[in-house]
């Protein structure tokens, strides 16, 4: 039994690593657009540390989260294996009028229900 979990932890592991990027990887893509974001910065004569450059930075890291989430909106979405694109704006359904019905015990255990 002590196997077969050891067995089921090895193979979680492994397979954890076919999922996505390593720390290292990920910690190496901040560091690269930190590097892009000051050069950025200090070529608008923002100095590092002043109100300026911190909001720089943020305006920074807002445009690429907004570009990475454009992107991610104009992938292809799968429903049922078939392959269709992101409508541009959402799809707005009518709305039917409520049905309202009323039950009534006319006796005997039996109900009449009226709906308009």
């Amino acid at each position: 039994m002590h196997a077969a979990r050891l067995l089921l932890l090895v193979l979680a592991v492994a397979l954890t690593g076919c999922l996505g990027m390593s720390e290292a990887e990920i910690a190496a893509k901040k560091a690269e657009f930190a590097a892009k974001d000051d050069e950025v910065c200090k070529g608008y004569g923002a100095k590092p540390g002043t109100d300026i450059y911190i909001q720089c930075r943020i305006a920074q890291q807002k445009a690429r989260d907004d570009s990475d989430n454009a992107a991610m909106m104009s992938r292809p979405i799968v429903v049922d294996n078939t392959i269709t694109s992101a409508p541009s704006t959402p799809m707005l359904q009518p709305i039917a009028p409520p049905t309202r019905c009323q039950s009534m015990n006319v006796g005997m255990g039996r109900v009449h229900t009226y709906c308009n």
